[in-house]
């Protein structure tokens, strides 16, 4: 007599390795998306404060004079001059970047240091952390 088809224990037995397989392989896909849109962050803001460096190299009257002073430049201002494009989004919030980012251009004694304000929030020196939020 020559059966066709699968058993039901053969069917469950499938089953089991197909769950087995995405136990393993969908949080470990997950990761690497995430890690990805992490860099992609992180990639972002610093072409943000690229965008700032060059308008301060063409701007350099409106730069600050003494130290401990500070310039804050908006992403509006940076994208209506050029420095940036106008579909920027906020890796953050999903949402195109508005008046409360700014690249702050501050003084420090010969050299000048650029750091990204969110809303208040000082980005540089956590740029990971932000986007991995």
């Amino acid at each position: 007599m020559n059966k066709k088809g699968f058993t039901l224990a053969e069917l469950l037995g499938v089953l089991v390795v197909l769950a087995l397989i995405s136990m393993i392989a969908i949080p470990a896909v997950a990761n690497i998306i995430k890690d990805y849109k992490n860099q992609a962050c992180e990639i972002q803001l610093k072409y943000v404060i690229e965008a700032g460096k060059s308008w301060a190299a063409e701007n350099l009257n409106k730069l600050p004079s003494e130290s401990g002073k500070y310039t804050d430049v908006t992403i509006a201002d940076l994208i209506k001059y050029g420095y940036l494009d106008e579909d920027l989004v906020n890796p953050k919030t999903k949402h195109t970047f508005d008046s409360s980012f700014v690249v702050r251009i501050s003084k420090n004694g010969k050299v000048f240091d650029y750091t990204i304000y969110d809303d208040g929030e000082k980005l540089t020196i956590n740029i990971n952390n932000y986007c991995k939020n």
